[in-house]
Formats: C-alpha cells, structure tokens, sequence
C-alpha cells in the first residue's frame, strides 16, 4: 500500500466527519471533498476524481450564488484532469470559467490569477499569449522572490508553470534548463518523495526523451518509477504505466 492509499483514506475520514457535523452543503465539506477529490487525482483515478470535483461545483452553486476559494480549487483541478485525459475544449471552458471567478475573488495581478491564464494559454495553444504570459511570469516570480525567497511553494508553481511555457513554445533546451533547475528546487523543498517532485522529474524526462536524449530520460522515468511505487505502490495503474514507458526504453 502506497502513502497515497493511507492518506486518501484519511481524507475520505475526514469528509465523512465533516458531512456528519455541517452537512453536505458547508464549504467545510466541501473544501474536504475537493482534498479527497485532489488525491483521487495525483493517484492518476481520474473518473472518481471528475464526480467529487463535479459534486463540489454542483452543491457550490445551491450556496446562494456566493463565490468562494473551494469553487476556484474545484474549476482549476478539474481542469488540469480534463487536459491531462485529452479532453482539451472542457478543459478550456473550466480555465475561462476559473479565470473570471479567479480576477472576481483575488484581482488580475496576483499570482494564482496568472497561473490560470498561462493554464488557459497552454491548452489555447496560443503562441502569441504564451510569449505575453510568459513575461508576466517572468517579472512575478522576481517580485515573489525578493518577498519571499525561492523556496517558497508560489515561487514552484510560477516556476513549474513557466517551464510548461516553455514546453507548449517547443523551445526544448530552455525547458529542460528550467525543468532541472526547478528539479534541484523542488527536491530541497519538498523532498524527493513528493507529488509536485514526481511531477517534475516526469517533465524533465518527458523532455529528454523528445530531445532524443534516450539515456538520461530512462533514468529520469526510473526515478519517477521508484517514487511513484513508494507514493500508490508498485501495483497502481499510474506506477504501472510509469514502468512500462521505461521498460520500452530499456
């Protein structure tokens, strides 16, 4: 049994608490159906996950029309789950959707509003907004920096985000600078055995292997293969896939 296992457990515990003492429809609740709905995810159960998300929207909006921050987290992981199954144009709606609520509850300059618009841009496709986004990224991660330092977990999204840029623009070689340095920062932030750290060297590898740089991608793809067996266990079907993309490598 994974780390995930035993923690998406306790998070179910949690939800079950919480709609015994406030009932389906607190935003207690549903902030804790979002945090089982976000481990249903990293554990790559993408179906289950897309129904607690769905479930979280649907009782959000019984709640007097009231904009909230559990709303926003439920938009924007959704999102990132219809991109990641191919479902691109639902993605899209989601990040528009997100978006609007996003510039409605925290303004257009801060941070996580700027993450969803370099989300919706990557799933656009749209070359010109990615160079405008990635500018915008640019000079918030400098102010977030001299605030804060870069060990702070905003500064690994922006990071994290800005190297997907990178990606989207086929701009390979600065995206693998990007991704090992951000590689180098999420390790000593999170610890080798993390989500955000599995992500990354995923990423890195994902970049190497589309350079042609065969050797270092498989031994990327191990290290990702390793700590996902630790994470969901060497069974779960994202562990599995994770092994048999490196087996064809072999």
């Amino acid at each position: 049994m994974g780390h995930f296992t035993q923690a998406l457990r306790f998070f179910q515990l949690a939800l079950k608490c919480h709609q015994e003492e406030s009932g389906d429809g607190s935003w207690r609740t549903l902030d804790a159906r979002n945090r089982v709905a976000g481990m249903l995810q990293e554990q790559g159960e993408y179906s289950r996950a897309e129904a607690e998300y769905q479930e979280v929207l649907d009782l959000s909006a019984q709640i007097d029309g009231e904009a909230h921050s559990v709303m926003l987290t439920a938009r924007v992981h959704l999102a990132g789950l219809l991109f990641a199954r191919g479902e691109s144009a639902r993605a899209e709606a989601e990040l528009r959707a997100a978006l609007a609520l996003s510039y409605q509850l925290r303004g257009a300059e801060l941070p996580q509003t700027l993450l969803i618009r370099a989300s919706l841009a990557i799933v656009e496709k749209s070359h010109g907004e990615l160079g405008h986004v990635e500018k915008e990224l640019r000079e918030a991660l400098r102010l977030e920096e001299q605030s804060y330092g870069e060990s702070h977990l905003m500064i690994l999204k922006l990071r994290t985000s800005l190297a997907s840029l990178l990606m989207g623009r086929g701009e390979l070689a600065q995206a693998e600078t990007e991704y090992r340095a951000l590689l180098d920062q999420a390790v000593r932030t999170c610890g080798e055995e993390n989500p955000n750290t599995l992500f990354i060297r995923d990423s890195l590898a994902g970049v190497l292997l589309e350079r042609g740089e065969t050797d270092q991608a498989a031994a990327e793809f191990r290290k990702v293969w390793e700590c996902s067996c630790v994470l969901f266990g060497a069974e779960h079907p994202r562990s599995r896939a994770v092994k048999a993309r490196l087996d064809k490598l072999s």
